[in-house]
């Protein structure tokens, strides 16, 4: 370990140890009514926000409360003292880690600002991003970080936090993403490229994120569509390590989804993502599983899609693999598109 290396780390680890002193004490004193009233100045309720933003929304009972300014202040500080130090890069991207992570639990909106301010190409590893040492702290704020993205607050790169948000959900509370369907931008829009928009799919003034007429608003490149819902939703569903009750709710949902007003797109998305993402033989079984009608719709909307993309030579002997009820559905359902 080199000398920098060590120096910045008793720093960040002094940092990190004052941090988790500071919380015990506070924990400490609950039953404090003093020292409860002066926390409740912290609470997040906007009173006390440790951020020049918005770091507090009204109702979410799940991210904690933000804690004092001098605490993000002081990860602010560890941060730019990083910059200063001569650290291999392997070194410092370990340390920015660390530091990401506590801080992110802190104080996310400035923890996410750091690690964006950072090339999007810095990785800590093979597979991890900077940015996705803030996934837990999203998790802890789900709402917060997704008040930031429908402001628009991360200007060019405000999709790039959307599949943060996305990313850190998708695994623990893939439910909380189709909470949020109806406040997507709707299937219907669509902005020609280069043609300058007079407003944004989340009503937020283009001038507040660009300032020059020669940047056109240009919300399918920034901001995310139902289809990202859709499509994040049935992959969780069927390949992350969810409760298998709550992948039936996600599925029971997108049926629902399908009955509603622009109910033919979130149909049509189901189909192409179920079809691509399931074989014919997970396809059949969900199907037979399935209690739901609605359900069952939905997975003989992937069979018609999968088979109706197979060489046709091939997909008579693939149909013989169907149980003829299903099968006589399926070939409805070719003919249906095929026309």
């Amino acid at each position: 370990m080199t000398a920098p290396f060590r120096s910045h780390l008793i720093k960040v680890a002094s940092l990190l140890l004052g941090m988790a002193l500071g919380v015990a004490g506070s924990r400490a004193r609950q039953d404090d009514p003093a020292a409860a009233l002066e926390a409740s100045k912290w609470a997040g309720n906007g009173t006390g926000s440790p951020t020049s933003g918005p770091s507090a929304v009204a109702g979410d009972s799940r991210h904690r409360a933000a804690r004092p300014s001098e605490s993000t202040e002081a990860y602010a500080a560890a941060w730019d003292s990083l910059k200063e130090g001569r650290l291999p890069v392997n070194e410092l991207r370990a340390i920015q880690a660390k530091l990401l992570e506590e801080w992110a639990l802190v104080d996310i909106e400035a923890a996410l600002r750091a690690a964006f301010d950072e090339p999007s190409a810095y990785y800590v590893d093979a597979e991890k991003n900077l940015r996705d040492c803030c996934l837990e702290g999203i998790r802890q704020h789900p709402d917060l970080v997704w008040k930031l993205v429908s402001e628009g607050s991360f200007g060019f790169e405000n999709r790039k936090l959307l599949d943060l948000w996305v990313k850190a959900l998708r695994e623990v509370d893939p439910m909380a993403i189709l909470d949020r369907y109806q406040d997507f931008p709707p299937w219907e829009l669509e902005i020609k490229p280069h043609e300058p928009q007079t407003e944004s799919p989340f009503g937020i003034d283009p001038e507040v994120i660009f300032q020059s007429e020669a940047v056109p608003w240009r919300a399918p490149e920034s901001y995310p569509q139902r289809a990202q819902v859709i499509g994040t939703a049935l992959h969780a569903a069927h390949f992350d390590a969810i409760d298998p009750v709550v992948a039936a709710e996600i599925m029971k949902r997108i049926a629902r989804l399908g009955e509603g007003d622009d109910g033919d797109k979130v149909i049509q998305m189901s189909d192409r993502v179920l079809g691509q993402i399931l074989s014919i033989a997970t396809a059949v079984e969900c199907y037979q599983q399935a209690s739901d009608a609605g359900v069952r719709s939905l997975y003989l909307g992937g069979l018609v899609d999968n088979f109706s993309s197979i060489d046709p030579a091939v997909r008579t002997v693939k149909l013989a693999e169907v149980p003829p009820d299903l099968r006589a559905k399926v070939e409805a359902g070719i003919k249906a598109i095929s026309r």
